[in-house]
């Protein structure tokens, strides 16, 4: 959006040139009477005053600006949209990062999976999967079938036509040496349970 990059590039040269006063300041390359003697002047000329007047109105309505479009961006990238022939239709994400996390459900071999959906106009949907597994499997096989369930079911589910990269990171393989190690422990924790002899 070529408005929102002028406002950006705007508040970057003001960023600049306050930090440029400002160090200038700590460096006493400035002279505090000179601008304490400019801002005498300017407040005793009324020309001067209003333009200082209409830079400031100029600098909020950019801050109320910038604000808008920033909340109306974020608010477009929480949200898939598509036209029907009656009208609009908008999904948000968390209904999309939902089903995924009930299809981690219905696979047997994944422990927990955690789902983060991105949609931008340019890249398309972006869906980023955290894996926990409960068993040592073929990891390349695997993934690669859960890509694919992943890019199916949300292409069926909600009709989206746009490109849909799917991104796996798998954060922990419980092996069944682990779970055999636990349960060693936990039997290792259990108190003993001694019998007495019976006296004669």
């Amino acid at each position: 959006m070529k408005i929102y990059n002028a406002i950006i590039i705007f508040y970057i040269l003001v960023s600049a040139f306050l930090g440029a006063v400002i160090l200038s300041f700590s460096l006493n390359l400035v002279d505090l009477n000179d601008i304490v003697f400019q801002l005498n002047e300017i407040s005793n000329d009324i020309n001067a005053r209003i333009v200082l007047a209409a830079s400031g109105v100029l600098f909020i309505l950019l801050a109320l600006l910038f604000a808008q479009i920033t909340s109306a961006r974020r608010q477009r990238e929480k949200t898939i949209a598509f036209n029907n022939p009656s009208g609009q239709v908008t999904i948000t994400l968390f209904a999309v990062e939902d089903l995924l996390r009930k299809i981690g459900q219905e696979l047997p071999q994944i422990k927990e999976l955690r789902p983060n959906v991105i949609a931008t106009k340019k890249r398309g949907i972006q869906v980023n999967i955290r894996l926990t597994l409960k068993s040592e499997i073929n990891i390349p096989e695997f993934t690669a079938q859960l890509q694919e369930t992943v890019k199916n079911r949300i292409q069926e589910i909600f009709g989206i036509d746009e490109q849909i990269v799917v991104r796996i990171h798998v954060a922990k393989i419980f092996a069944q040496q682990e779970k055999i190690k636990r349960k060693e422990e936990v039997i290792a924790e259990e108190p003993e349970v001694k019998i007495p002899y019976p006296r004669i």
